[in-house]
């Protein structure tokens, strides 16, 4: 029959343990599967045994001692359970021959545990950062459980802890995990679950340590006498990520957010997330899809972005440790995807290095550098860093100190210098601290920190900026290219209709106000005609509703009006 509740082993059940990178049994099974991929998984593990005395090896000279030792001789099912945790989180699994392999996300964790002696904080926050995306997710029935839940069941369980964990003073008991959460099968309830557990609580106190108030929160989804927490513990460590997120120390049964996390959580929650149903057609496409979105940009250089790029990279080398590399251009010149694609070259398509605002009229400093956000129970505000911040903190303590990038679109839209605050000044002096305004904690702009931005040099706001902004920043134009919409519209369009385009668009390239990817999503004249009456021709005409003289001629001569 189908679960009606959460499922949870009765066997061989995993303690709470801890993801992050040091020498304790996690990491060193973890490290060994992923090393050993392509090796047989299958009866006795020798491949796999060996993988793991090779990192137990390498880990001797290093410290820290575990709780529980890794073991090479350590029992196949053993094995077998460390196996299925780690390709719940979308890092491993094993073909269809029985042979290891290794998720994209998967050999981007075995990279970063090569960093192992350098800036273990660093590695940790890059790994959690990873895992946090595929944990988001995750759905409850899925391709790669064994449990059969009703049909309609859309519950991500994981989004559901951590909903109900930053709602609930940032904790969740795992009482109320077994009598109300365990019972959700699908997001739409969540919050009227979360709605419950805030009533018992303000109501009993949120000890759960009579019957009157456990019975309050709803009958068991698992009664197993002493095994009962031991049952649920696997759910809420898996949503900790063992131990990193949350925090059961406190040992009042409470699972408590961890305070550097919770910009993270509050990130993943903040973009409502739907699971296509192709992807729950195969456990191939169900980790396919979990681990998608780790990159910077799914787009790839054309012909026609060569040579800019190449400017572009040979300004990022040349002034990117000391200034701005401003992208400038006018409307439809595509700075946007060009700066995607630097910031993709420059980060290795690694989206936990890039750091993406899009400044306007309302932006300040409170919404780049460190500002107060309202607590969750409205009993006052925090202060928390903001993008910059952020993205500084991470490159700072980077271990291989690669490169970071920090990407600013419409750099002018906001007051320059009110936003970039300390920026301005110590971009170009990398090696001098500063005090942060609010929190006066000492920083330094980090040395491997790109800045890159985006601009449209016609606007009056760009018009304006003084020789103290203009002297801090480098600027690469991205010009109209007829080329580029040559090759846009190549496979769009008609050859004839195609040629009609680019002959008239060569023509007028340089006094036009827009660029060519305006004509990106053109398949047909009916579209070309579209995009002249709904777009481009209001980009020609003043507030009258005429065509400006400087375009006349340009607006008496498009084909498609």
């Amino acid at each position: 029959m189908p679960e009606t509740t959460w499922s949870t082993a009765a066997h061989d059940v995993v303690r709470p343990i801890d993801y992050s990178l040091n020498l304790g049994e996690v990491p060193t099974y973890l490290h060994a599967l992923l090393r050993a991929e392509d090796k047989e998984f299958r009866e006795p593990y020798t491949d796999v045994r060996t993988s793991i005395e090779e990192v137990m090896e390498e880990n001797e000279q290093r410290a820290r001692v575990a709780a529980q030792q890794p073991r090479s001789d350590v029992a196949g099912s053993r094995l077998r359970t460390w196996k299925k945790i780690f390709e719940e989180f979308g890092l491993l699994y094993v073909s269809e021959d029985q042979r290891l392999k290794a998720t994209a996300l998967g050999r981007m964790v075995r990279e970063l545990q090569e960093d192992l002696s350098n800036q273990i904080a660093g590695a940790n926050d890059h790994i959690v950062s990873l895992v946090l995306a595929v944990l988001n997710r995750h759905t409850l029935a899925n391709p790669l459980v064994s449990a059969e839940y009703p049909t309609g069941t859309d519950l991500h369980p994981y989004r559901a802890i951590w909903k109900a964990v930053r709602a609930l003073d940032n904790k969740i008991h795992w009482q109320e995990m077994n009598r109300v959460l365990l019972h959700v099968l699908h997001d739409s309830d969540v919050p009227d679950a979360i709605n419950k557990i805030r009533n018992v609580r303000k109501t009993h106190g949120g000890t759960f340590e009579s019957e009157t108030e456990l019975s309050a929160l709803g009958n068991p989804a698992v009664d197993a006498g002493d095994e009962t927490r031991r049952r649920i513990t696997p759910w809420l460590a898996k949503a900790a990520f063992g131990g990193i997120f949350l925090s059961d120390e406190t040992g009042d049964g409470y699972w408590t957010l961890q305070n550097q996390y919770r910009d993270l959580i509050d990130g993943v929650l903040a973009t409502p997330i739907a699971t296509p149903p192709e992807a729950l057609q195969s456990r191939e496409s169900y980790l396919e899809y979990i681990v998608s979105g780790l990159t910077v940009t799914e787009e790839t250089q054309n012909d026609a972005d060569e040579e800019l790029f190449a400017r572009a990279m040979r300004a990022v080398e040349r002034f990117g440790d000391r200034k701005i590399i401003v992208l400038s251009g006018i409307p439809g010149t595509g700075k946007t995807r060009m700066a995607r694609l630097l910031a993709a070259g420059l980060t290795e398509n690694d989206p936990y290095r890039l750091q993406e605002i899009q400044f306007h009229e309302g932006t300040g400093y409170d919404q780049f550098v460190e500002g107060f956000v309202p607590r969750a129970d409205g009993t006052g505000f925090d202060l928390r860093s903001k993008t910059l911040c952020v993205i500084n903190d991470r490159a700072a303590r980077d271990p291989g100190r690669r490169t970071f990038v920090l990407l600013i679109e419409e750099l002018t839209r906001a007051d320059v210098h009110a936003v970039l605050g300390e920026l301005l000044t110590y971009v170009e002096h990398r090696d001098r601290p500063f005090r942060l305004a609010h929190s006066q904690r000492e920083m330094k702009i980090a040395s491997n920190l790109v800045v890159l931005a985006t601009m449209n040099p016609r606007d009056k706001s760009a018009l304006t900026l003084d020789h103290a902004i203009l002297r801090r920043l480098h600027q690469v134009t991205v010009p109209p290219d007829p080329a580029a919409l040559r090759e846009i519209v190549s496979d769009n369009l008609p050859d004839d209709t195609a040629k009609t385009l680019c002959d008239w668009y060569a023509k007028y390239a340089a006094i036009l106000p827009f660029g060519h990817g305006e004509f990106a999503d053109a398949h047909s004249t009916q579209d070309l005609r579209d995009i002249w009456q709904g777009t481009v021709l209001h980009s020609l005409t003043d507030s009258s509703g005429n065509v400006r003289q400087q375009y006349a001629e340009a607006a008496d001569s498009y084909p498609w009006t």
